[in-house]
Parts: C-alpha cells; sequence; structure tokens
C-alpha cells in the first residue's frame, strides 16, 4: 500500500478558492488539478462537527484508510480536501467508504 501524501498547508486557500467542490451526506470534497505531481490529500474534521479530539482524530484515520485502500483506484496530479460536514452518528466504516467513493465518482478523479 502506498502512502498517502499530504496537502501542503500553502495550498489549502489556493483549493478552496479556485478548486471545485462536491458534497453529499457526510462529507464535502474540494479539489485543484496539478498535473505533474501526485495526488495530495488533506482530511478536516472540525470541532463544530465532532466535539471531542478522540472523534475528530478516528474520523480522520477512518478517511485515511479508505483513501489508503483506494489509492492506486485514484488517478494522479490532483490536490484533494475531504471536510466533514455533518456528525457521523453511529456511521459504519462501510458507510463512509461508500460516501467518500461516490465523492470521488462525481469529482471524476476515481479511474473505475
Amino acid at each position: 500500500m502506498s502512502k498517502i501524501q499530504k496537502v501542503k498547508k500553502e495550498l489549502f486557500p489556493i483549493i478552496f478558492k479556485k478548486g471545485r467542490s462536491w458534497r453529499l451526506d457526510f462529507f464535502s470534497l474540494s479539489i485543484l488539478p496539478l498535473p505533474g505531481q501526485k495526488s495530495s490529500f488533506a482530511f478536516v474534521a472540525s470541532n463544530k462537527t465532532a466535539k471531542k479530539a478522540v472523534e475528530r482524530n478516528r474520523i480522520k484515520r477512518r478517511m485515511r484508510a479508505i483513501i489508503a485502500k483506494h489509492l492506486s483506484e485514484i488517478k494522479e496530479g490532483y490536490a484533494a480536501v475531504f471536510a466533514l460536514k455533518s456528525p457521523l452518528g453511529q456511521a459504519t466504516f462501510k458507510n463512509i467508504e461508500d460516501n467518500i467513493c461516490q465523492l470521488l465518482r462525481k469529482a471524476k478523479i476515481l479511474k473505475t
């Protein structure tokens, strides 16, 4: 399994300003094409959506695991930011994975 590249902090405002965004049940996805580079990812879970740090960290770990699992299916040359937009409640890992894969398909950065 390949290591996930992280989005640099300086790119965040550019991604949100110049990139495209999609939203589904739990997450929003903002992407910016970066031709000639490996795809990089960032995961954001705010204090508003998950009160405890333990919950926010668990959510981000799950998102990273899902992206790592599907990394070979993701096209190269994108910077992507996943942001948690609503509390997950009792959502299962499979629900989260389906939601993230749907977002990647919507953004057309999933190869399959």
